[in-house]
């Protein structure tokens, strides 16, 4: 969203949504506040009206105090059975809503599957990951979003993705595991296209910390200097523009000392 400058089409979105739901909520709930008071009307006129005629024919011989009072406890349960039923109607379109988002989940078939044939990983280049010419583009849309990558990361070495929101590093990193499939070019990982091995085995070699930013109380630069607090002003400078936090540091009146909270 960030990346294609989609923001407000999201909140134009979001905000119809949101206004439908609210707009069918407000019906509901008005719908159980007028039903709740005409029950409630219905079960003590008929109370009323059972202990009126009752009162008078057992006055007359006819019938017994417990036949009247039987026959008034079946009554409010025949009226509190309509009660329910009033309310299942109510909730069965919720019902129906979530069993058909369950149902279209369970009935999605998987575009990403085990090969037919499948090819053991070479123990030699254990921990060896390489990108051969890959190139990934999201079903649907007009333009790649990785195009040409090609590089290999070696055991025992760091290596490191840096860019901007959108640029393209989580879906880099997707492709290792196989959430995606490459559109051109392949990824090895032990020696071994990662299409032609079992996701079972590849997901097992592999450790996924996914992102999580956090911030604490103080300013931008006590959460920068915070692994290293004797960072001088110019590594300082080198870390925000390395991190492309420039332009939103220099957004704000009092740069790098504006305060931040968690």
């Amino acid at each position: 969203i960030r990346a294609f400058g989609n923001e407000e089409e999201s909140e134009k979105r979001f905000d119809q949504a949101n206004k439908d739901l609210t707009h069918t909520n407000l019906f509901v709930n008005r719908v159980m506040v007028s039903l709740m008071p005409i029950m409630m009307f219905i079960m003590q006129g008929m109370t009323l009206l059972i202990i009126y005629f009752g009162a008078k024919q057992v006055d007359l011989g006819h019938i017994a105090i417990g036949e009247m009072m039987a026959f008034l406890q079946y009554a409010m349960i025949i009226v509190m059975s309509f009660l329910m039923v009033a309310m299942i109607a109510v909730m069965l379109p919720r019902a129906s809503v979530a069993a058909n988002r369950v149902a279209e989940v369970l009935n999605t078939e998987p575009t990403i599957e085990n090969p037919v044939q499948i090819t053991s990983f070479d123990e030699d280049k254990k921990g060896l990951i390489e990108f051969k010419h890959v190139s990934f583009k999201y079903p649907g849309a007009d333009e790649p979003v990785l195009n040409d990558i090609d590089f290999t990361a070696r055991p025992g070495e760091t290596t490191a993705f840096i860019g901007s929101t959108g640029s393209g590093k989580s879906t880099l990193i997707n492709l290792i595991p196989r959430f995606y499939d490459v559109t051109e070019g392949e990824v090895t990982v032990d020696g071994v296209d990662v299409r032609n091995v079992s996701m079972h085995d590849l997901r097992d070699r592999i450790g996924v910390v996914p992102q999580k930013g956090l911030l604490f109380s103080g300013t931008i630069e006590s959460n920068i200097k915070y692994g290293a607090p004797d960072l001088s002003d110019e590594e300082l400078a080198e870390v925000i523009d390395v991190a492309q936090a420039k332009e939103f540091i220099e957004t704000k009146p009092l740069g790098v000392e504006e305060p931040i909270a968690q």
